[in-house]
């Protein structure tokens, strides 16, 4: 009957339905694996299971999430459908990253282990399986979650229709970036790793946009040059260290837009990557306003998880 409301598209017509169904489950579990054998089964004339059964699955398996990841494994949704698999995966994370970590580690350790599996095995997709071990050796929840979530962001989203000659070819046309990276990218790309620049490079879609994004890269570069760089002497070393890891790429780019709009006023009490005074602690900037000095860092949020985890905010701190 549920399956043929949302069928119908009634899901959102018929007044408490998500509360039903996580009512019916509280009392029978067992509706969660029958949903699994039957998940294809569950769309409408305009929606695929894709986008429908993942949300219908998140409401059914916060009422018992221990038998839901069971089942997930039970039933071999990785051979199935491995995007929905994904997709499941993402909603169990969501139900218990604020649960008891300790519990939780165990059983969700299933789960990451497959998709760590996955990610072995497919091109330009960044694991890192020795510090996969290393959080599942010493039970570090957040972190394997953290790492669990950025595989699942990179199996779902990655699109590789990219030629790395003509990505080579594009990046040409921004001198400071080439030369700094183009060693980096050829080894990245030998080895089937992927770099943020790969995806900014390619201008099938979105060519204006990333064009900016790339100019905001090479005039750091360029207006940098005789800036002083407290903790690396320079300041290509982290766009070069950071090519194959896109979270730390991003935060970097983040910081060069910030560092632009001193460095465009030719601030002359700039330093980039300072050392906090009577700290062993490094910033992303040093200045002076009004005879004061200022001190700032551009970093990812790390207030509230779950507005991390979804769109990786950003906030300056000063």
């Amino acid at each position: 009957m549920i399956i043929y409301w949302i069928n119908k598209n009634l899901e959102f017509k018929i007044q408490n339905f998500n509360w039903a169904i996580q009512e019916i489950t509280k009392k029978n579990k067992s509706f969660i694996g029958y949903f699994l054998e039957n998940y294809d089964k569950v769309k409408t004339d305009k929606l695929s299971y894709i986008y429908i059964f993942p949300r219908i699955f998140k409401n059914m398996a916060s009422q018992n999430v221990e038998f839901a990841i069971n089942k997930i494994i039970e039933k071999r949704i990785t051979e199935m459908d491995e995007k929905l698999f994904y997709e499941l995966v993402s909603k169990t994370i969501g139900i218990i990253y604020n649960k008891d970590k300790q519990k939780m580690f165990t059983l969700i350790l299933p789960l990451a282990q497959k998709i760590e599996g996955i990610a072995e095995k497919k091109e330009f997709i960044n694991e890192n399986k020795s510090s996969f071990d290393n959080f599942v050796k010493n039970k570090n929840f957040d972190k394997l979650i953290d790492y669990t979530d950025d595989l699942l962001t990179q199996l779902k989203f990655r699109i590789l229709d990219f030629e790395y000659e003509t990505i080579d070819e594009n990046l040409n046309s921004f001198n400071e970036l080439y030369n700094a990276s183009k060693d980096n990218l050829k080894k990245l790309n030998d080895s089937k790793r992927f770099s943020p620049l790969f995806w900014l490079g390619n201008w099938k879609r979105d060519k204006e946009l990333k064009k900016s994004c790339l100019n905001e890269i090479e005039f750091f570069l360029k207006s940098s040059k005789d800036i002083i760089n407290k903790r690396n002497g320079n300041n290509t070393k982290s766009l070069i260290d950071d090519l194959g890891n896109e979270k730390d790429f991003w935060n970097d780019f983040s910081e060069f837009i910030f560092s632009n709009r001193f460095l465009k006023r030719r601030d002359s009490n700039l330093i980039l990557e300072p050392k906090v005074p009577n700290k062993e602690s490094y910033v992303d900037l040093f200045t002076k306003l009004e005879n004061r000095d200022i001190f700032f860092e551009v970093t990812n949020s790390d207030g509230d998880r779950s507005l991390h985890l979804d769109n990786g905010a950003v906030i300056i701190k000063m």
